[in-house]
């Protein structure tokens, strides 16, 4: 069993899509709105808390559901591309720790083009929440998985998350999603 030897530092991000419309429905390579990865070995990231939120800013032509899951993806041997690269500096607990070995790409306008990678059969997380007018939120939920035994999901290089958008967004509609997480870069030994 995987055993977490040492911090080497710790962050909180908070990571925003751009105006997000007509988004596919999450495939294994479709409605990705944000991903996550690890390309440094003897390394690992430890994902602590991942809290989503979504706000409606234009209005559907007709109500509807708006969702997310998120998966841990392993062979992720190339990353994903197109929207936006992720801004990964700062965020540090203590000012002296490491820059996080994170990297990463979030939905502008439109989803992100997938890379190569495997996604778990089952998600981490997931949520939806019923869109019918303007400033209608999934409001924030945390999802807290420093409970486990090793304090977090473990990403080995290359690993990470996606997280996909679960509903066809409706052609009218647009909104964004914010995505709060709190990420360790750790050694590991077993």
């Amino acid at each position: 069993m995987a055993k977490v030897v040492d911090v080497i530092s710790s962050h909180r991000f908070t990571f925003t899509t751009g105006a997000v419309t007509t988004i596919a429905a999450g495939t294994a390579t479709a409605g990705h709105i944000l991903a996550l990865r690890n390309a440094t070995s003897g390394k690992y990231l430890r994902l602590r808390t991942f809290e989503p939120e979504f706000i409606l800013t234009t209005a559907f032509g007709a109500a509807q559901e708006v969702g997310f899951d998120a998966f841990k993806a392993t062979v992720y041997t190339a990353p994903h591309t197109g929207a936006t690269a992720l801004t990964v500096t700062g965020g540090k607990g203590i000012t002296t720790y490491d820059s996080t070995i994170m990297s990463g790409r979030i939905a502008d306008a439109g989803a992100l083009t997938a890379g190569t990678h495997t996604l778990d059969a089952n998600p981490i997380a997931k949520g939806s929440q019923w869109c019918s007018a303007i400033g209608t939120s999934m409001a924030p939920r945390l999802y807290d998985f420093s409970g486990n035994e090793t304090g977090g999901i473990l990403l080995a290089n290359e690993e990470g998350v996606v997280v996909r958008n679960t509903i066809l967004m409706g052609a009218t509609g647009v909104g964004k999603w914010h995505f709060t997480i709190e990420i360790d870069t750790v050694t590991v030994t077993g």
